[in-house]
């Protein structure tokens, strides 16, 4: 009677704490994926009122939200930054604004991926709405 009292205990206690982890590793999950959102979100407004043509205005939120970025973000979002700042910074005079507003909507794309784990949304559905690149006819941001 005892020992099995004892052992009763004992896989209690076992499968207590092998939920806890688990529930430990979800809660780190969700609370990186809310990180992710804020730090996307971040990016995204800094992208919004970087000004392409006047470098040196908005880059300092630019800067700390791609820094943000580098600790936070997915690898897809990290290589799908990494060719909107080549469009905006080394390339920046090469690129048109088409090209700017396509390399937007694949960052777009790989951060709701990463937020929702997967989406149906495509890039030729974003391509419209995105105000980045290109804000109206002719006029780049």
């Amino acid at each position: 009677m005892i020992v099995e009292t004892i052992l009763a205990a004992l896989v209690a206690s076992a499968f207590g704490s092998a939920a806890y982890l688990y529930q430990k590793s979800v809660d780190r999950k969700e609370a990186l994926i809310e990180k992710r959102r804020t730090a996307y979100e971040a990016m995204l407004s800094a992208l919004y009122h970087f000004d392409f043509r006047e470098r040196a205005r908005g880059t300092e939120q630019y800067d700390k939200a791609r820094l943000q970025l580098a600790l936070l973000a997915s690898d897809d979002v990290l290589r799908a930054l990494s060719m909107v700042h080549e469009g905006t910074h080394v390339d920046g005079d090469g690129i048109g604004p088409e090209d700017l507003n396509q390399r937007s909507v694949d960052l777009v794309c790989a951060m709701r991926e990463d937020v929702f784990e997967s989406t149906k949304i495509s890039g030729s559905d974003l391509e419209y709405i995105l105000p980045i690149g290109i804000r109206s006819v002719g006029t780049t941001i």
